[in-house]
């Protein structure tokens, strides 16, 4: 019993003198300031080799952890995650508001955003929502 005891006396001083360094971890977390707060007026969709420019305006509001669309009529919300490390972005758990018909182009900006989009990019005050490289999409956004 004793040599269990002494074991365990061990293991319990060598368990304070190992320890995690927090600057040694840098995986935990993201910093989302870039993003944080901010609204933008989207400008163009493409996809492979063509273009189309929205119908009207539509603008999406970026929140810590939600994200706002308007579109022609109906408006559209949900969960989002931001990771400006490595520029990934995740709009999840996406639900929109039914009043009427929104057009054609809306349709196609939420079904995107919602199961395409992978990353982003911000250049002054555009941003870019990429898919994957081989889905070849994009939506081109300015700071309103």
């Amino acid at each position: 019993m004793k040599m269990y005891s002494k074991i365990f006396a061990l293991l319990f001083l060598l368990s304070f003198s190992i320890g995690c360094d927090k600057d040694d971890d840098d995986s935990v977390g993201c910093s989302i300031t870039q993003l944080e707060n901010t609204s933008w007026r989207v400008t163009l969709y493409e996809e492979n080799d063509s273009f189309a420019e929205p119908p009207g305006t539509y603008v999406l509001e970026v929140n810590s952890t939600s994200f706002t669309l308007s579109l022609d009529v109906n408006n559209c919300g949900g969960n989002l995650q931001i990771c400006d490390d490595d520029q990934l972005i995740n709009f999840t758990e996406a639900g929109c508001t039914e009043a009427c018909c929104d057009s054609d182009f809306a349709e196609s900006m939420v079904d995107f955003l919602v199961n395409d989009v992978i990353t982003f990019e911000v250049d002054n005050d555009q941003l870019k929502l990429l898919s994957s490289t081989l889905l070849d999409k994009r939506l081109t956004l300015v700071r309103s």
